[in-house]
């Protein structure tokens, strides 16, 4: 794959997947923004708005069928935390030009319908429309009920807001019940306004047809855009102090435990090893110790977040064993200090992830997806990562381990009623 990268307005970026490897192809047009409590669920609001009441369609049921006259093409909308930024996109995904009739441009034509969809929204007296409003502040008010129901993902939340109180992290992309209810047709075209002005914009094409008249299409659009300044983006570094410990009571028959720790400054795919040894895997040491051989918990896995360099482990455990599943899984990391791990778990491991990166490279959504996260971070597609992941030695990973230090448990527990 070849993937050339320019920008073709102030603070707008254009980027070429340039492969005739997939049978889809997509475009996305991604607004990257500082995560603030204040404007979050707002510009959730605004995307979710766009995508459904464009001008140019006089119903939502005249938008699907022309996007079914262009073979089946699917329009979405989505909103992502990565970072410190926050990231609203609308994208679509349709048939490849490879495998597209002959004469037929549908990467122009889905350009020119995103380009309308983000540019021309349904208005009336200079506001969006109030019905249409409503819908998408009920639809996500229940997204975020959803979540506050299933209490790991409550958890989980709570314990990053705990953790980075007061910064941008600590946000929830999706936003909060209180912002639904302070948001109006009014503020939400008043936001939109400031959206098309201040964020910075990735619009990335994956596929094989030639971009010139797509990047025309984008670039005259965003040309019109008067006063536009792009904020500048931003990823502040995380330094723990000493160990946060919370403790909230639900009524639950499942404790709910979260253990956050900090991670070295260390090349990603010894980060990336570590944490897949130690938690990420059916076979790894949390897996097999924690929670096959001494039943603590009911899960019990670890995950590794790149922006902030920490590792945090979740596990669902009976409220008379937390304590026992926190000093468990401490123990079990420092085994991964003093090497106490078969060189069959580290193959299998290395194994393991170099799998799961040619799932991504098999994938369009997935590598569009990636490249975009390691855009807005302004890391850069790392093309030798599998070769880094098989290099990862025993002594790489004892190294990083010793450095890792516990910094919050943050506990869910009480009761006997919701799980």
């Amino acid at each position: 794959m070849n993937i050339t990268r320019k920008e073709i307005g102030k603070g707008v970026f254009f980027s070429h997947i340039k492969t005739d490897k997939y049978k889809t192809g997509r475009i996305s047009v991604n607004f990257v923004l500082p995560l603030d409590e204040k404007t979050a669920t707002e510009n959730t609001l605004v995307f979710a708005y766009l995508r459904m009441n464009c001008k140019r369609f006089e119903s939502f049921s005249d938008l699907n069928r022309t996007l079914s006259d262009l073979y089946g093409a699917a329009l979405y909308d989505d909103t992502a935390k990565m970072g410190d930024m926050q990231v609203l996109t609308v994208a679509a995904s349709f048939l490849s030009g490879n495998v597209a009739p002959v004469g037929e441009s549908i990467s122009l034509d889905i350009s020119k319908l995103l380009s309308d969809i983000i540019f021309c929204p349904k208005t009336e007296n200079g506001e969006f429309l109030k019905e249409e409003t409503d819908i998408q502040k009920e639809n996500l008010r229940e997204e975020i009920l959803s979540e506050l129901n299933d209490k790991r993902r409550y958890a989980l939340r709570k314990a990053i807001g705990e953790l980075f109180k007061g910064k941008p992290f600590a946000v929830s992309s999706a936003g909060s019940l209180e912002g639904i209810n302070a948001a109006t047709t009014e503020t939400l075209i008043k936001r939109y306004e400031e959206i098309l002005k201040t964020a910075s914009v990735e619009i990335i094409y994956d596929g094989p047809d030639s971009t010139e008249k797509i990047e025309k299409i984008f670039s005259e659009r965003f040309s019109n855009v008067n006063e536009r300044t792009p904020v500048d983006r931003v990823n502040s570094a995380f330094s723990a102090g000493e160990i946060i410990r919370i403790n909230e009571e639900m009524k639950v028959s499942q404790a709910k435990e979260v253990l956050v720790f900090t991670l070295p400054e260390e090349n990603r795919a010894v980060l990336k090893v570590l944490c897949a040894v130690f938690g990420a895997t059916p076979f790894s040491m949390l897996f097999k110790t924690v929670r096959e051989k001494m039943s603590l918990c009911y899960y019990c896995s670890a995950s590794f977040v790149r922006s902030k360099n920490i590792m945090i482990v979740e596990s669902g455990v009976d409220n008379s064993k937390v304590k026992d599943a926190e000093k468990a899984i401490c123990a079990e990391l420092k085994k991964l200090c003093s090497g106490e791990f078969s060189d069959e778990l580290l193959s299998d491991t290395k194994r393991y992830l170099c799998s799961l990166l040619k799932a991504v490279e098999d994938a369009p959504n997935a590598y569009s997806d990636k490249y975009l996260t390691s855009v807005v971070l302004s890391e850069g597609l790392n093309e030798n990562e599998k070769a880094e992941i098989e290099a990862v030695s025993r002594e790489d990973l004892m190294r990083a381990a010793e450095k890792t230090r516990l910094c919050e448990v943050y506990v869910l527990a009480g009761g006997k009623n919701d799980k």
